[in-house]
């Protein structure tokens, strides 16, 4: 799959989140998280440990990945825009290199001309 956009974009409550192409929606509790890695990402630090994100969104969830699970499915951001961090226990949101189709997370997105994060 082939994208075209210059930037990714959100909305000011990330509840909607456009990032290489790839539109995601978020409840409030995922938007706040979506937020934190977003805010961490361009503080030029985007590892944020699990429990960090927890704690900031309010969530009462024990494990991160339960907050992005539904009816027990996860949401299509998870392992996709929302990737392992470097440091165990940790996310981070994806860079343009290793941003995955999230229709089908094995096949990586090829992306055009995209160069910054605004």
């Amino acid at each position: 799959m082939t994208t075209s956009t210059t930037t990714c974009r959100h909305s000011p409550c990330f509840s909607s989140v456009l990032w290489y192409g790839h539109s995601f929606t978020f409840t409030k509790t995922q938007a706040l998280i979506v937020g934190i890695l977003w805010q961490a990402m361009l503080d030029g630090i985007p590892t944020v440990r699990d429990g960090v994100l927890l704690d900031q969104s309010g969530s009462m969830a024990v494990r991160l990945r339960d907050v992005f699970k539904r009816k027990g499915k996860m949401h299509s951001a998870w392992g996709t825009l929302i990737v392992p961090g470097e440091v165990r226990g940790s996310r981070r949101l994806a860079t343009e290199e290793n941003f995955p189709n999230p229709e089908n997370p094995h096949i990586r997105t090829q992306t055009q001309n995209v160069r910054s994060v605004k």
